[in-house]
């Protein structure tokens, strides 16, 4: 999908790209759950220019095994494209982690200074509509990847949202996805820290594109049309870019999912 207005081509989504990590590691270890993963790195963009087939190549080995938990170390890569859109026979490497399998995953347990309090917000909500605006006139996501419902507001270094988890068919006449975890959860703390930018300086221009993260793990699959809080706090900022840890709960509490050092650089025109 084409996220961003600036992007010539759609490039492959970078949390589908991590759905092809998860699902290589468990072709490999097919008895084994999948715990999470880490040292994700977004390489080098996959553009998927129109009536271009691109093809890709996944490696996976097993770098780490004990009596809780085997890692796999995976990478996607893909062929360059000549001036005219011809694969050539050179490499380049787009996506790279490491994938953590093991027994049944563990309840999750709040991250360091977490959670972020109501009192730390020192900015007005921003509403359904005008999120819905900000989507339209700042990017140029569509559908399913307009993921962000309501921002309850942001203090220094801190934001809180809300999402609700849709699941839509990826293709007709499918009624059901079987994802391996849940990556529009991931895609919604991304655009949390994202939406941060905007609502502390509305002049700010400049976009930010996820360059990867030190780990994520999740507890559960997210059920369609469950609301869901996200909220991060920003541990590092540099004029390269901004880092992040994030987690995502349900309505009872619990957290779904968390990520710590998820890395957005920034992207000039």
């Amino acid at each position: 999908h084409r996220p961003f207005k600036f992007l010539k081509q759609p490039p492959v989504s970078g949390v589908m790209a991590v759905e092809a990590l998860v699902e290589t590691a468990r072709l490999l270890h097919p008895h084994l759950r999948l715990l999470g993963v880490r040292q994700v790195s977004y390489r080098d963009l996959l553009d998927v220019p129109p009536d271009i087939s691109r093809h890709s190549r996944l490696t996976c080995r097993t770098v780490a095994a004990d009596a809780r938990e085997v890692v796999c170390e995976v990478t996607l890569a893909s062929p360059l494209l000549s001036p005219t859109g011809r694969e050539v026979d050179r490499w380049s490497d787009n996506f790279a982690g490491q994938v953590i399998l093991g027994g049944s995953p563990r309840p999750l347990s709040p991250l360091r200074d977490f959670p972020v309090a109501a009192g730390e917000l020192d900015t007005r909500p921003i509403l359904p509509a005008e999120v819905a605006d900000y989507y339209e006139q700042r990017t140029a996501m569509q559908g399913r990847y307009r993921v962000m419902e309501f921002l309850e507001g942001t203090g220094p270094g801190c934001i809180r949202g809300a999402m609700i988890y849709k699941e839509i068919p990826d293709f007709a006449g499918r009624a059901a996805n079987h994802y391996h975890y849940s990556p529009y959860l991931l895609e919604g703390l991304l655009h949390l820290v994202s939406f941060y930018v905007a609502m502390r300086d509305e002049a700010e221009t400049r976009q930010l594109i996820p360059a990867g993260f030190a780990e994520l793990r999740w507890s559960r699959a997210c059920r369609n049309g469950e609301r869901l809080m996200l909220e991060a706090r920003q541990t590092h900022n540099d004029p390269q870019g901004l880092t992040w840890n994030a987690q995502a709960l349900d309505e009872s509490g619990s957290i779904l999912m968390q990520t710590t050092g998820l890395r957005l650089l920034w992207f000039t025109e």
